[in-house]
């Protein structure tokens, strides 16, 4: 008997075409068959091509309507197996890419150390909906009050201070280093590059604002519309019956993944298009058997049961959804296979913004065959293990269980290993076992598909030795460092052998009692700044009491420092 799978992926941050993760995705499992073996016969139908005709507001439920799609028939078996591959897209709805956007990010980036962990409602006179219906992540919680606690924790604060303060002084060397060796490739890296790719974290975390927003979701925080391509398309994965389908979610498209599958009830129709709403609808008045769930549900709420505040959710409950209009989490999970984070940053989500990852208290709706696994890397700087959900996701056969963690060897390359999951495997050695994992999930060589848990459970056997993969992480950060300073003396040293206009200045500037700041200028770090706000700036800092070599470097240690701690003042007591 053929069988028919559903693969939703969830891209992180950057600036993704639609479609390009999951075609990555798709070249990875079938390099995965190839290297397997085992006489199987595999094709795949690319129908990314024509993206209009796959509208994101409203998924396609037919089986024509995946993106890509994998046929696999095993030697010696009469059925096929296919995998629909279906792509939760919204990278155009990440940070734009301009002055102001940069200035922003700056602001929340630097002052990250200062923010408030919010968990309470806004709202004073009577509980949110969030606060009904969720709970808090469990591990930075009060045990008896279930509210973040609101211990200071001074060491976490400092670190993030301190990265605040590399990272300020790496903006300026950054673009320096860059001016400097143009010449050697004229598409070189731009600072500005942070933004397009941490920048959606602070979109996707940030309140909401006076006419701001998306113009479907006006005041209201970005997350709520960026969330709407994620509810459409979980729904629909439900709406076209496969015999199992599964979440796929990287770096921040785990934590919108998550929050798809923790979203309540009352909720999930507030998302959907209001053709997708009829389709549902439809399909409930077509429905004659007694005892099927269906998705949509209009019943009124057993007696004693919370009710929500139809008037102040997010986002806004739409004009054509009558009062107890909802849909049902135990139908939409029904046939729900697991989900798969990988270089998540969810544990750190639950640190510093607990109220944007809170679980469901309505807890029985999972299959007890359904895992979560997430999967990270030692030398991934953003994903790790997932401890601050050990209490309240109830998925698989335990009731509280947290995710099975496992780690896995994605790169060698500090960094790069954040990018470098699921890649195709090699033929001739034994690399990237979760991609083979995930091809024996999706395509058993005896027919019988295995549970999340039994795919995964040997990928991260060839892991290795776990403290000899953290101490290269730590040799990768040293010698990233080593290479900075080695880099910048280097330049010093060709410049000044070249007699640089602009090193006889800067040499020249640092060497008096009142330096000289007008070189700032020529490196043109701000290139929309108007050259008399330049000559302001500069005039602002030869009131400095500074001198010589020494005292300069410790001015800008001491403006950097400034900086940190003003933004952080500025999180600390202006954020919502």
């Amino acid at each position: 008997m053929d069988k028919h799978l559903g693969l939703l992926v969830v891209h992180g941050i950057g600036e993704q075409k639609r479609f390009e993760t999951t075609r990555q995705l798709a070249r990875s499992i079938l390099a995965g068959l190839e290297a397997r073996g085992a006489g199987a016969r595999f094709s795949l139908i690319d129908r990314a091509s024509t993206p209009e005709s796959m509208p994101m507001n409203c998924p396609r439920v037919d089986l024509d309507g995946s993106p890509f799609m994998i046929a696999c028939a095993t030697k010696g078996s009469n059925s096929t197996i296919y995998v629909h591959l279906h792509e939760v897209w919204w990278a155009d709805l990440g940070a734009p890419a301009t002055l102001g956007e940069q200035i922003r990010f700056w602001l929340w980036g630097l002052g990250q150390w200062g923010a408030q962990v919010i968990w309470k409602s806004h709202f004073k006179e009577n509980p949110s909906n969030t606060d009904l219906f969720m709970e808090p992540p469990t591990k930075y919680c009060d045990v008896k009050d279930k509210i973040p606690s609101a211990k200071p924790r001074p060491f976490a604060r400092a670190m993030l201070f301190l990265s605040g303060f590399l990272a300020l002084l790496t903006l300026f060397s950054w673009e320096a280093v860059k001016r400097a060796f143009s010449w050697l490739s004229p598409v070189a890296g731009s600072p500005a590059i942070l933004t397009s790719y941490i920048g959606d974290v602070r979109i996707y975390t940030q309140g909401p604002g006076k006419g701001g927003g998306n113009i479907t979701d006006i005041g209201q925080p970005w997350r709520a519309t960026i969330r709407r391509r994620m509810v459409s398309q979980m729904v629909a994965m439900a709406e076209r019956d496969y015999n199992r389908w599964y979440i796929l979610g990287h770096s921040l498209g785990s934590v919108l993944a998550f929050n798809g599958v923790q979203e309540t009830e009352w909720n999930l129709p507030n998302y959907l298009d209001p053709a997708q709403v009829e389709r549902l609808k439809q399909d409930q008045a077509d429905n004659r058997d007694p005892k099927k769930v269906t998705l949509w549900t209009s019943e009124t709420p057993d007696a004693g049961d919370p009710e929500p505040d139809l008037g102040r959710m997010m986002p806004r409950r739409p004009v054509w959804l009558d009062k107890n209009d909802r849909i049902s989490r135990r139908a939409l999970f029904a046939k729900f296979g697991g989900l798969v984070t990988y270089g998540s940053p969810l544990d750190k989500f639950a640190a510093l913004w607990p109220r944007i990852v809170p679980i469901n208290k309505q807890r029985d709706v999972f299959p007890t065959d359904a895992d979560w696994i997430n999967l990270s890397d030692a030398t991934d700087p953003v994903g790790a293990n997932i401890t601050a959900f050990e209490e309240g996701w109830s998925i698989g056969t335990a009731p509280a269980s947290s995710p099975l963690n496992i780690r896995v060897k994605a790169s060698a390359f500090f960094l790069l290993a954040h990018i470098r999951y699921f890649l195709a495997p090699s033929p001739s050695k034994d690399d990237h076992p979760e991609t083979r994992a995930l091809v024996n999930l999706l395509f058993p060589q005896d027919g019988k598909t295995p549970r999340l848990s039994e795919a995964f459970a040997r990928a991260g056997n060839q892991y290795g030795n776990r403290a000899a993969r953290v101490m290269l992480a730590i040799a990768w950060v040293i010698g990233l460092a080593l290479t900075l300073i080695a880099g910048t003396s280097l330049l010093a040293l060709v410049l000044k052998s070249l007699g640089d206009t602009f090193f006889k200045k800067l040499t020249a500037s640092l060497s008096g009692n009142w330096p000289d700041w007008t070189w700032l200028h020529s490196l043109r770090l701000c290139p929309n700044l108007p050259e008399r706000t330049w000559h302001r700036f500069t005039g602002l800092l030869k009131i400095l009491p500074v001198e010589g070599f020494a005292g300069t470097m410790l001015t800008t240690l001491c403006l950097a420092w400034l900086v940190v701690f003003v933004a952080g003042w500025w999180r600390r007591y202006t954020e919502i």
